[in-house]
């Protein structure tokens, strides 16, 4: 039975959520509306406290396979996302924030676009728009980079993570999100994709709309930034192969501010250290700017 659906499936759609329904309720409607029908949406409740549920039952009616499974406790979307990928039967995989939507077309053009591009590439993102928590645009994302893009993506996450479609196989090379970083966990797939020889591509048309809420980010908490001390710690050496040495002393000296301004003397010291050795250089021309200011 199961490789029945799994002949019939083309693309799994998985929906993480924790306690927002009324967002859930959005999502799902953008995925139920794509053009593209040959889809299964996988829905991981992460432990939520909320009756989650009576908005996804109203989907049922719907000529799509829905799977609604619940989590017993909140174990973080990483977690989540990677129960979703063991479930799927889609050729494709594809995430959607529960906060996030998309156009109709945004799967039909994937998959068009996969059928016509090299075997080895392995993602398609899309470009999209960015909305405030009351629905107007406030930015807008075009799709730059394609091919192989590691040293970019070193640089920058420039993927918008809404708007990916992989192909499912990948992960057995590549693993799936890393469970032990506090954020990043995305960026930190596209890296592994990317070092893995394969290659991004991109449909150019704004296809998904990432919301952007008014609350304070969770990119400046405490775990967001030692998750990034986690991450360039992670892919330290790879930084430094593709000649990013002084890119990774200017972050590991954001970091250590970060850690200095939250009285974390254990963990800015550690920043410190890795400056050191990513650029031994130029933290000694910084260590002398800032014994010249005193």
């Amino acid at each position: 039975m199961k490789k029945e659906i799994q002949n019939k499936i083309t693309v799994s759609v998985i929906i993480t959520t924790f306690n927002r329904p009324i967002f859930l309720e959005k999502a799902l409607k953008s995925v139920v509306n794509q053009t593209y029908k040959n889809i299964e949406i996988i829905i991981i409740d992460d432990g939520s406290t909320i009756d989650n549920y009576k908005i996804v039952k109203k989907f049922y009616k719907e000529k799509i396979r829905i799977n609604y499974l619940k989590l017993k406790k909140n174990s973080g979307a990483p977690y989540a996302r990677n129960f979703g990928i063991k479930v799927s039967n889609g050729k494709y995989i594809c995430f959607l924030d529960d906060d996030d939507e998309w156009l109709p077309e945004k799967l039909q053009k994937q998959i068009e676009k996969f059928k016509n591009i090299p075997e080895n590439v392995a993602l398609l993102y899309t470009g999209g728009y960015i909305k405030n928590a009351k629905g107007e645009i406030i930015e807008t994302f075009r799709p730059a980079r394609e091919g192989k893009v590691l040293k970019f993506l070193l640089e920058e996450n420039f993927i918008p993570f809404s708007s990916v479609m992989i192909k499912k196989k990948c992960f057995q090379n590549t693993g799936m999100f890393d469970t032990k970083l506090y954020s990043c966990q995305d960026w930190d797939l596209w890296i592994r994709i990317s070092s893995k020889h394969y290659e991004i591509d991109f449909v150019e048309e704004y296809l998904t709309t990432i919301t952007k809420h008014s609350l304070p980010s969770i990119g400046t908490s405490e775990r967001a930034i030692t998750g990034y001390l986690q991450f360039y710690k992670k892919h330290f050496f790879l930084f430094i192969r593709n000649g990013l040495q002084n890119f990774l002393f200017k972050k590991y000296i954001e970091l250590a501010r970060s850690f200095y301004h939250k009285k974390k003397t254990m963990k800015m010291l550690e920043c410190l250290f890795y400056a050191l050795i990513a650029d031994r250089r130029a933290f000694l021309k910084w260590v002398r700017r800032i014994r010249e200011r005193r």
